[in-house]
């Protein structure tokens, strides 16, 4: 097990980019259709990502764990990964890794799917209002993370030379989620405050926006295939579906 705990990020391949407007951007919100709503077997279920076949992973801020779920919401396998403060989850299915973002420690880690660990990079110093979501650009080997506030912050950290280019967010006060899709590149960031899911491309500026009553959404995944949007809400310990906009 290899564990990296010092700063592999150079200073000199670090950018950091703000949007000019400091304000909040007031978007015209379409609400989504939901479908289904399943339970989850977890505790405080925060992150969410495809896994495998007709599968989704989910961490737990609660006990540190990595759960394996079906598409019903049924926990079928328990990753130990000894976590302190899970609050993300991607699945690179190209070399069949996962990523984890821990809040409390600010880093980005890297696993095997028997949950040993190939890799630590630190992002930001650990803390509350820190790391929130991570997803995964498998073809382009990039991590994309999301910071919750103060200020919000879009991450784009490339794996091969480990670059990090950091975007100022200021079209909410809030992200608790990030997902990456991949068949048009645009990126879905997710806000529980105020119960919104922002369509952006990768320097984060706003597409379109689609509201929700959802309460704690902290996680989202997709699947283009059946045009379904699934949130998972940390405080109810449920899994959500949604109609996928077309």
């Amino acid at each position: 097990m290899i564990k990296l705990s010092a700063f592999l990020i150079s200073i000199g391949a670090i950018w950091s980019c703000k949007n000019t407007d400091d304000s909040i951007t007031p978007q015209i919100s379409n609400s989504l259709t939901q479908i289904s709503t399943n339970d989850l077997d977890l505790p405080e279920p925060s992150g969410l990502c495809t896994f495998l076949s007709e599968r989704f992973l989910s961490v737990s801020d609660a006990d540190g764990m990595i759960r394996v779920i079906d598409l019903t919401g049924q926990v079928t396998e328990t990753i130990d990964i000894q976590g302190v403060d899970l609050e993300g989850i991607a699945f690179n299915d190209s070399n069949s890794t996962i990523y984890t973002v821990d809040e409390s420690k600010g880093n980005l880690t890297a696993y095997t799917t028997s949950g040993d660990i190939l890799k630590e990079w630190q992002i930001i110093q650990g803390g509350n209002s820190g790391l929130e979501g991570c997803t995964v650009d498998s073809e382009n080997g990039i991590i994309y993370m999301v910071k919750q506030r103060s200020p919000g912050q879009l991450f784009s950290f490339n794996l091969a030379d480990e670059t990090l280019i950091t975007i100022e967010l200021n079209f909410d006060e809030d992200f608790s989620g990030i997902y990456y899709n991949d068949s048009d590149e645009l990126l879905w960031i997710l806000s529980d405050q105020s119960k919104t899911i922002y369509l952006c491309d990768t320097s984060g500026e706003v597409i379109r926006s689609y509201t929700h009553d959802i309460d704690q959404a902290e996680g989202i995944t997709i699947d283009n295939a059946l045009n379904r949007i699934y949130l998972v809400s940390d405080s109810k310990s449920r899994i959500y579906v949604f109609e996928k906009p077309l």
